[in-house]
């Protein structure tokens, strides 16, 4: 679809949202490669990417609360059911990750199974998600938001953005290394 001059800095910002999102769903597929290891090595792996992935979910729900909560765009026309269905999603993912912290703080004594299954949760879950803001709640924001409100929002959340694209580069490059 060809972006309009109007809608080409909407895009950059949203396309920020989208390399996070990437990054995000190969964190996913080596969760899921790991799950094949023995369970051992499973265990550890699995463990650690969930100890990078966990605090940088908490940043980036925190910068989509700053964009699509905290901004104009939330008293936008048809942006509150939206908003409101994806802050549903951010509470039931954080429910989850919470369960997932609390068994590994008991890593343990939590059975194999029980983190295999809470991590499968969590990748369904999360994928879910990411594939719904893409598909609902981008689309309706990049129809509705000026250039000048974007740029606005670009300038103030581009610190935010970073931070969380250098935890992730770092972790992803740290994870395919074998350092994880």
């Amino acid at each position: 679809m060809a972006e309009s001059p109007d809608n080409e800095k909407t895009t950059s910002l949203l396309d920020f949202l989208a390399e996070e999102h990437c990054k995000f769903r190969c964190v996913l597929e080596a969760l899921e490669a790991d799950m094949a290891q023995s369970e051992e090595l499973a265990r550890l792996r699995i463990r650690d990417r969930l100890f990078l992935l966990l605090p940088v979910l908490d940043r980036h729900e925190e910068l989509e609360v700053l964009i699509f909560e905290r901004s104009p765009f939330a008293g936008m026309e048809g942006s509150r059911d939206l908003i409101d269905q994806t802050r549903a999603q951010h509470r039931d993912i954080a429910c989850l990750r919470a369960d997932i912290l609390g068994a590994l703080e008991f890593d343990d004594d939590c059975p194999f199974p029980v983190l295999s299954d809470l991590t499968k949760v969590l990748i369904d879950s999360l994928r879910w998600h990411l594939d719904s803001e893409e598909n609902t709640l981008w689309p309706h924001y990049r129809a509705c938001v000026s250039r000048s409100l974007d740029q606005t929002l670009t300038s103030q959340l581009h610190r935010d953005i970073e931070i969380i694209e250098e935890d992730l580069t770092r972790g992803a490059v740290s994870l395919h290394d074998g350092r994880y």
